[in-house]
């Protein structure tokens, strides 16, 4: 997924019908062209647009225009890597992350020392199996990483015993780590997919 930030994109906030197999290439009169693909749309909004990459569409140097309207926008350059990890966030940092009972990680409600949780992030690298344009990916098999991926809790290496898509939903990445042996407190979180670093977010170790 990717966000576009501008003007004008769109006339008012959409969002795809709830219950869609696929996510669609025209939403609002919007249309996000990549390299001259269309790209699948979650949400498009005067000021923003959040999109899909298109599997096709190869690493380097692409092009991006918004047709609204009919209307096209000046073209704009962006450039496609491998993996662009970026830890999904609220509140002041935080990562959106479950602790392993499926609640939400919080400075109250912290991760217990040698625990699983899961990060949530945007940004994945290659995956197997390969997944379709704007369709949710499916629970089984499960689709993985296929580069490398590394978490870090407060500098230190943590266990990940699965890193991929996450079912049932299009672009968003989970990775299961386990929670290092820390003193209890508020720790930086940092996902790495290849040899692309993520942001780095917070979260809380509990004891």
């Amino acid at each position: 997924m990717f966000d576009i930030y501008g003007a004008n994109l769109a006339s008012a906030p959409a969002t795809p019908p709830p219950g869609l197999p696929v996510l669609p290439s025209i939403l609002g009169n919007v249309q996000v062209l990549v390299n001259g693909i269309p790209a699948p749309l979650l949400y498009v909004g005067p000021a923003q647009i959040v999109a899909q990459i298109p599997n096709s569409t190869v690493i380097g140097p692409a092009s991006v225009v918004v047709l609204h309207d009919g209307a096209a926008s000046v073209a704009a350059s962006i450039t496609v890597q491998q993996a662009a990890p970026s830890i999904l966030t609220y509140g002041a940092n935080r990562a959106i992350a479950q602790n392993q009972d499926y609640s939400l990680n919080s400075s109250a409600n912290p991760a217990q020392v040698g625990s699983y949780a899961v990060a949530y992030l945007i940004g994945s690298g290659p995956v197997a199996p390969a997944v379709i344009d704007g369709v949710p990916v499916a629970a089984s098999p499960l689709t993985k990483e296929t580069l490398t991926t590394t978490v870090t809790v407060g500098g230190i290496q943590a266990q990940v015993p699965f890193a991929g898509m996450a079912p049932g939903f299009v672009g968003l990445v989970q990775i299961d780590f386990q929670v290092p042996d820390l003193p209890a407190g508020d720790y930086p979180i940092q996902v790495g997919i290849g040899t692309a670093q993520s942001n780095t977010a917070v979260i809380t170790v509990g004891r």
